[in-house]
């Protein structure tokens, strides 16, 4: 009998699984198009990080309602806040394993490309809608597949100009390696670090399908510029800098 009922639980679970991963490989044809559109990268974790967020994120507003009714009817809960900071500790340990490797950028292809690229996920669902659920999340998982292969292989320009306050930046690729030249200017470097997170990064994955600056040019840089970029080496990621 207890064989028979746990056989029963694992079955569900399986299939509930399998229902979850089903609905986010659904869930990618409409918000990797919005991401590219945006210039942000799309992380290969991205339908495992949902699937254990989702029950986290639920325990998480359980232990909430709880608490805030027992404040509210004045009733001892020690021992749930205690659980609930734990259970916070424990999900921010979980964070710091994510990895930037895993994440993967496209460049801009158009906007019609990425409706079409939406439009072959709802094509895709609708042929495959009285087929086991198996046969379906293979088959919607092979057409994600192939659409990012797609999009990762369109061609990219070469160079590019970006704008950072009055002064101009030059961005070229070869060998898919950028290298940014920055001329001699003076900048804050609070107003330099907003830049290279919302205009820089954005532009450079919706140019080139990446950020990794491998080479920094300085043109006769100031005292303060010259430390300020040698400083956020780790942030910016580059492997070499030069002086011209």
């Amino acid at each position: 009998m207890l064989k028979k009922i746990f056989a029963q639980i694992l079955i569900k679970t399986v299939h509930s699984i399998a229902w979850a991963i089903y609905i986010q490989l659904a869930i990618s044809f409409v918000y990797i198009p919005i991401l590219i559109y945006w210039g942000l990268p799309i992380s290969y974790m991205s339908v495992i990080g949902n699937l254990i967020f989702t029950p986290f994120l639920f325990l998480f507003i359980f232990l909430s309602f709880i608490i805030f009714s027992t404040e509210i009817l004045l009733i001892p809960n020690t021992f749930l806040c205690t659980a609930l900071n734990s259970f916070c500790t424990f999900w921010l340990k979980i964070l710091t394993l994510g990895s930037p490797q895993w994440l993967i950028g496209f460049a801009y292809p158009g906007f019609c490309i990425l409706i079409l690229f939406a439009l072959s996920g709802i094509a895709t669902i609708w042929l495959s809608r009285s087929w086991r659920l198996g046969y379906r999340t293979l088959f919607l998982g092979g057409v994600l597949t192939l659409g990012l292969t797609i999009l990762k292989q369109l061609p990219v320009t070469s160079q590019l100009t970006l704008a950072c306050g009055k002064n101009t930046l030059n961005i070229t690729q070869s060998n898919n390696k950028l290298t940014l030249t920055i001329p001699r200017m003076t900048i804050h470097e609070q107003n330099f670090k907003r830049w290279l997170t919302r205009t820089a990064r954005p532009t450079l994955y919706k140019t080139f399908g990446h950020a990794e600056i491998y080479t920094i040019i300085l043109i006769n840089p100031t005292t303060h510029e010259r430390e300020m970029i040698e400083q956020r080496q780790t942030e910016l990621g580059y492997q070499k800098l030069v002086f011209a």
